[in-house]
This record gives C-alpha cells, structure tokens and sequence, in this order.
C-alpha cells in the first residue's frame, strides 16, 4: 500500500468536525464548529461526490440483497416465541419488503430441514417463510443460518430468532465490498470489523454461543437483546431488514459514524418503523439515503426520545407527520443535510429540549416559528445556523427562559436584536453574525 493511499484512509476514516467555542450540551451529541461550514466534514463532502458519480442504484456486494420482483409478501411478522422472556410491541409488516430471494436451481435432491431452520419458519423469524435460504451460499441468510446450526443447538426458539438476527447484521454489514468501498478504496477492499462478534469458527463454541458479550450488545437480565451501539464499526453493505425480529426489545440503535454502511429509499429504510420501542436512533454520519426528506417509516418510532440523523443523505422537504406522534422527543439532530422548504411546524408541539437544524437548507419565517414561545417551554439549545431563515429576531424567544444556547447566524434575519432576550438569565450564548 502506497503513501497517498494510506493518507486517504487516514483521513477518511479519522477525520471528524472541528471543535469550536460554541458548545452544546444536547446528550450523547457532539460539539461542532463555528462557523456553518465547519459543520460539513469530509465525510459528507465524499458521500456526496460518491452519490453525484454513482447514481443512485442499490448496491452490490458479496452477501447481496434481494433483487428479483415479489411473487408473495410476507404473511405474518416475526414474532417472539411463546417461551421467549415476556416483551411488548412485536413489529407488524405494514411497510413490507418489495423483493423476495430468488431461489438458486439445484440439480441435487432436496436436504431435509434442519431444527433449526424449522424453528426459524415456523416461528415467523424469517421474512419470506424461509425462501431466502434457498438464495445460494454466499448470501447473508445462508450463512447466518449454517452459523446457527453449527452454534444453537438445544437453544429455545425465541433464542434461535435473536440470534438470527444478530448473524445476518454481521453477515450483511461485515467485510462486504460494494460500489461504495470501490470508490472510496481499490476494487474487492473491505473492512472486517466484527471480528470482535464471536462467530467466525476461531473463536470457541462457548464464545460463539453468547451473543450478549459481542461488542455493542446489551441484554437485558433475560438476555434479551435492548440496544446495538456499533457505531463507529467500519460497517458496510446494508443495514438488514432481519433487524425487525428485534423490535419486541430493541430501545437503542446507534449507527453513527459508518460512513459506508448505505441504506437508499424506502425499500431499504421501512423495517426502521417496525422498532417501535426505540428510545434513541443515531444514524448520523451514515449513506442512509432518501431524497423527499425523512423515511417515512420514522413516523411509527412513537417512543424515541433521541433521533440523531445529521450528515447523512436525506434530501428534500420534510413532512410535518413525520413527527406528529413523538409525544417524548427531547432531542433532535438533523443538521448538515440538504432538505427543503419550511421548518417542521409539529416541532412546537413536541417537548424538545435540544434542536439542531443548522446547515440543513430550510427556511421560512423565524417568528412563525417560535409563535409566542409558548409550545418551546422546555427548550434549552436552539441551532438554525446556515440556512434560510427570514424576518427579524423575534421578542418572544425572551419568553423561552430555559434557553442555554441559540445560534442563528448566517442566516437571512434583519431588525434589531430585541431587548427582552436579556430575560435569558439562563443563557450562555448566543450567535447572530451573518446575518
């Protein structure tokens, strides 16, 4: 490997937003720069030069998704089995996959099922009744399910489920060449970053058989899987669809910072609005790409309290619904994305404590957004830096006295800042320049 080369990854890889003075206190967000420009990292500069040359094609690598058209769609969900530790909100399909497997010909006779994939289709763990085992051996399902027949023997079923599919996340997400790492690298480059999951054949069968002590998984005193943190983990391919058989438990999904992990429309983005127990949802900082604003499957995540999306890329304007039923959003980052028209309006009906829209090309007027400031009672950072923001800085937002910080420069205000914003006596910054 030459030096230019490993510089490039180096950075790639490395480089994150600068730091600056202005610092926010939103929890497990980061602090970003000064200026609205800073906020654009290397990252989103490559992902966007990569999407303008690629196209918007799916992607390919070497544990394919599904690529032929339907011919059923699935019947029933996936769903905890009857001896699983109790749970609550099993995910139902309304948003459902719009391909199946094809099934590979086969000129040897028909092997009888193993237990273990009994168990998967007959406990609805599978999203097309078990037809995506029949897709050829280099497809993720093939090996998430050799890996469970060699590993979960005597195993109950709710268990064979979880595991299932926490064998196809690491089946389609690791080590997984694409467009996307070609561009960024060499032909056939990948990154083997679940290494740390035990279920390559170094490992023993007693490492592989515990799913709980693979990095970033949580369980519950069930063992019960409850959150994923992978960030930051080199992930590439597609997030998979299987991630649903989850949702009955799954609170946390932290995605942030896999900069080739890509997830393009909503036929790759609708099992999102099947976890609906999330509390806290971090893509940032990912290729999640959907270009008429927010998956719509956000929606259903009636439960978050954190949806983290900034630096990804979602496009175009955002649907007020889309957070309508976040009844228990406290923070919101959607910064450096390129969106369109209006702020959201439901913002205000939401008890939000920490937004950042800065650098997101949204626009309107700032006083018909704040109102009378009433419906932003538990605000305490504000960030609308970088876009198209019009009118005057309004009087009311010195009614909104839990605010800490509030950036709004560069941005298209005019007027005078008003007096009552020295009401703020809570306050520890504030940015108007550029305006």
């Amino acid at each position: 490997m030459n030096t230019s080369t490993c510089l490039a990854i180096a950075l790639l890889l490395l480089v994150g937003p600068s730091e600056g003075r202005r610092i926010r206190g939103g929890s497990l967000l980061k602090t970003k720069g000064d200026d609205a420009e800073t906020t654009t990292t290397l990252f989103s500069k490559l992902r966007r030069q990569l999407n303008s040359d690629s196209g918007n094609g799916a992607e390919e690598g070497a544990t394919p998704a599904p690529s032929s058209p339907p011919t059923a769609q699935p019947t029933t969900s996936p769903t905890t089995s009857t001896d699983a530790p109790s749970t609550s909100g099993a995910p139902t399909l309304s948003d459902a996959p719009t391909a199946i497997p094809s099934p590979q010909p086969t000129d040897t006779p028909t092997a009888a099922w193993s237990t273990v994939r009994t168990a998967l289709v007959n406990g609805n763990y599978t999203l097309w009744d078990g037809i995506e085992f029949t897709a050829g051996q280099e497809s993720y399902w093939v090996k998430a399910l050799e890996f469970l027949e060699a590993t979960s023997d005597g195993m109950p079923d709710w268990r064979i489920g979880q595991r299932y599919a926490l064998a196809c996340i690491f089946y389609a997400t690791n080590g997984v060449a694409t467009p996307i790492t070609d561009s960024y690298f060499w032909p056939g480059f990948t990154f083997d970053w679940l290494q740390k999951w035990l279920l390559e054949d170094s490992y023993t069968l007693a490492q592989r058989r515990e799913e709980c002590d693979w990095h970033g998984v949580v369980c519950d005193a069930n063992g019960v899987v409850t959150e994923l943190n992978l960030n930051q983990n080199y992930l590439t391919g597609t997030f998979p669809k299987e991630t649903v058989i989850l949702a009955p438990s799954l609170k946390i999904l932290n995605l942030e910072r896999n900069t080739l992990l890509s997830n393009r429309g909503k036929d790759e983005t609708w099992f999102l609005g099947q976890l609906t127990q999330l509390t806290l949802l971090n893509l940032a900082e990912t290729s999640f790409e959907y270009d008429m604003g927010l998956p719509p499957a956000l929606e259903h995540l009636v439960n978050l309290e954190y949806l983290i999306a900034s630096e990804t890329l979602f496009s175009g304007p955002i649907d007020d619904y889309i957070f309508a039923n976040m009844n228990s959003l406290q923070s919101l980052d959607l910064q450096v994305n390129n969106f369109e028209g209006d702020l959201p309006m439901t913002l205000k009906n939401l008890p939000l404590k920490y937004v950042y829209l800065g650098a997101t090309s949204l626009n309107g007027d700032l006083s018909t957004f704040i109102g009378d400031g009433s419906q932003f009672a538990e605000l305490q950072e504000l960030w609308l830096d970088g876009n198209d923001i019009t009118g005057p800085i309004p009087t009311q937002l010195g009614g909104i006295t839990t605010l800490k910080s509030l950036s709004l420069t560069s941005n298209e205000l005019d007027g005078q800042i008003p007096s009552e914003l020295a009401a703020l006596t809570n306050m520890a910054q504030m940015f108007f320049y550029r305006n």
